[in-house]
């Protein structure tokens, strides 16, 4: 299918504290299409959390979309009341958090969890199907004796089945979108390649979209079509994931390739860390939000944020003031 399922634009949001206000999503744009996987990245910070909470319709006060527009199957879902939120919420959009253990209810079954959340978008389902889909799902995502497990709490899973029975619940409604946000990062190496690959085969399997956040470039090249690099709650890059990882354009997103740790490597250099101290929301930088941090700044980086620019024919765009100006001579060699 073409178009666009999901398209973010200008999105703003920002979080009114005691002490001023933070614009942790500063005017983003993207789109994913039907059957894509997009990766978000970046560090701690950057804005990555925020903006799908602002998408889910979760943020909690004192955060606040101040801006911008979320389009999901060409309706803005900014605009909705919380009734249709709230129907669309697990329903066509779901959601996947970082720790499945604050997230599942301790004191109710696996089974009576994904049971509700069926229920709650199909109220003419009955019971015993609603097992039966129940205990479907749990076997989907790799839960053996998904019968015994049905009636198991939370604290009888290893994290690994907690988080595969999250995935589950997500699932059990069929959205056209989920949101991944740092699925496995409280997960060992093992289980998060495990789960990577549990996934990979859902999103193959149910034609579902996909905005998976992470920290882990590694996991971005293993599930990602394309990927959306985030600093400050501004883009810096965007591209397919090809070109993020083999033509990256943007000194941040060089940074962060730089610092992560390659198997394929022969020789014993060490990692090369981002140098500086990521920006201060409360005091953001007036001209682009890396510059402080940028061994390529120049004068007009600390006075002016630079537009996206595209590179190249493939959708792959850079927020820098060095693609501007590279821009701006090739149009003038034309």
């Amino acid at each position: 299918m073409s178009g666009k399922l999901l398209e973010i634009k200008n999105l703003q949001v920002s979080f009114f504290t005691p002490v001023g206000e933070v614009k942790a999503v500063n005017g983003i744009d993207y789109s994913l299409g039907y059957n894509e996987v997009m990766g978000i990245v970046g560090e701690s910070g950057s804005g990555k959390s925020v903006e799908a909470y602002a998408i889910m319709g979760l943020l909690q006060s004192p955060g606040r979309v101040v801006g911008g527009e979320v389009l999901f199957d060409g309706e803005d879902i900014l605009k909705y009341d919380s009734k249709k939120m709230t129907d669309l919420r697990g329903n066509k959009i779901s959601m996947i958090f970082q720790n499945p253990m604050t997230c599942l209810n301790p004191v109710y079954t696996i089974g009576d969890q994904l049971v509700e959340a069926l229920t709650c978008h199909d109220k003419y389902i009955t019971n015993a199907a609603a097992k039966a889909r129940a205990i479907e799902m749990l076997e989907l995502v790799g839960i053996n004796n998904a019968d015994k497990r049905f009636s198991q709490y939370p604290h009888e899973f290893s994290g690994g089945m907690r988080q595969r029975a999250m995935i589950a619940m997500a699932l059990i409604c069929n959205p056209k979108l989920l949101i991944a946000d740092e699925p496995t990062t409280a997960l060992d190496v093992t289980i998060q390649a495990q789960i990577i690959e549990l996934m990979k085969a859902l999103q193959k399997k149910t034609d579902m979209s996909i905005v998976f956040i992470t920290h882990n470039l590694g996991v971005v090249a293993e599930i990602c079509d394309k990927v959306t690099v985030m600093y400050a709650g501004h883009v810096m890059e965007q591209g397919a994931v090809e070109d993020i990882f083999y033509s990256p354009q943007h000194p941040y997103t060089r940074g962060l390739l730089l610092s992560m740790p390659r198997l394929d490597s022969d020789s014993h250099e060490r990692m090369i860390p981002i140098e500086g101290t990521p920006v201060d929301l409360l005091d953001p930088p007036r001209g682009c939000s890396f510059g402080p941090r940028c061994e390529h700044c120049m004068k007009i980086c600390l006075r002016n944020a630079p537009p996206l620019v595209e590179i190249g024919d493939n959708g792959h765009v850079s927020a820098c003031w060095m693609h501007v100006r590279q821009a701006a001579e090739q149009k003038e060699a034309k």
